[in-house]
């Protein structure tokens, strides 16, 4: 909950939703986690992947405009795991904690704690 809003993940609209991070004043600081994975190079093989890969298509371009608007984009090694794979979920949030970890230092130079407030 932030102020009067409720944020939840827009998986289906957005997924990866910067836009709605950003203040009114322009103060954040938006770091992006980005844990996309690549496209199928094989072609669909039944209606379904036609569709998820559709899905998956149109996703990718919003998901590029998004990163676009990041100030920072973390990327985890998480790439090989299947998104709804809960199974892999301790792998993908160690993956994520060392993708930040190798970021920390490079993030701290970048963010001047008297000018910026990290959101």
């Amino acid at each position: 909950m932030e102020g009067d809003r409720m944020l939840v993940d827009g998986g289906v609209l957005n997924n990866l939703p910067v836009e709605e991070a950003l203040d009114e004043e322009g103060e954040c600081y938006i770091i992006a986690v980005d844990v996309a994975r690549e496209h199928e190079k094989k072609p669909p093989r039944n209606m379904i992947e036609v569709v998820y890969r559709s899905y998956g298509l149109m996703a990718a371009g919003r998901r590029h405009v998004s990163l676009k608007r990041a100030d920072y984009v973390i990327r985890p090694e998480v790439g090989y795991y299947a998104s709804f794979d809960f199974t892999k979920a301790a792998e993908c949030i160690k993956a994520g904690e060392e993708a930040a970890e190798r970021c920390l230092e490079e993030l701290r130079q970048r963010i001047d704690p008297e000018q910026s407030r990290v959101v």
